[in-house]
């Protein structure tokens, strides 16, 4: 797909010019238009696959570079990252955690919090879920992210799940 046809690849005789600036030139021989691009130090690219191909002026390695480039930027994949912390985490440490999820939203990935129990620390669930309230009320999360939040604890867990 982003294969093109450089230079003495391009079969047809004439073709229709477009230079540096996106100005079309118009309908110039091959070998002028060859010429030309060298001149500017710049391959001549074939755009299209028809009967009066269109070629640009350009330098073909910068194009394929910033080509994989926005299609590596499209295949992004949402990810769902995990912050982890305990019942009697600190304001200040929350404060914290807080700013990275945020980050995490505006670069629309999911982040799920999870409260992690040891011990007797199960009966402060109290604490758990008013470490949920501040988060939620701190975070600015989008219209299209939901939220999920467990209300019990499961394998001495609690997880507080807001995704895309």
């Amino acid at each position: 797909m982003l294969e093109k046809k450089i230079n003495e690849e391009i079969i047809s005789k004439q073709i229709i010019l477009i230079d540096t600036n996106n100005i079309k030139i118009g309908v110039v021989d091959i070998d002028k238009a060859l010429h030309m691009a060298y001149g500017f130090g710049l391959d001549l690219v074939q755009m299209n696959d028809e009967d009066m191909p269109v070629c640009k002026m350009l330098d073909y390695k910068k194009y394929l570079y910033e080509a994989t480039k926005a299609m590596k930027k499209m295949k992004k994949q949402s990810e769902t990252k995990d912050l982890i912390f305990r019942p009697n985490t600190f304001i200040n440490d929350l404060n914290r955690i807080i700013k990275q999820a945020q980050k995490f939203i505006e670069n629309d990935d999911s982040v799920r919090f999870t409260v992690r129990f040891k011990g007797r620390e199960v009966t402060y669930l109290n604490k758990a879920v008013q470490s949920f309230d501040i988060i939620l009320n701190e975070l600015i999360i989008p219209k299209n992210y939901t939220i999920k939040r467990d209300e019990y604890v499961n394998n001495n867990r609690m997880v507080l799940l807001i995704s895309k």
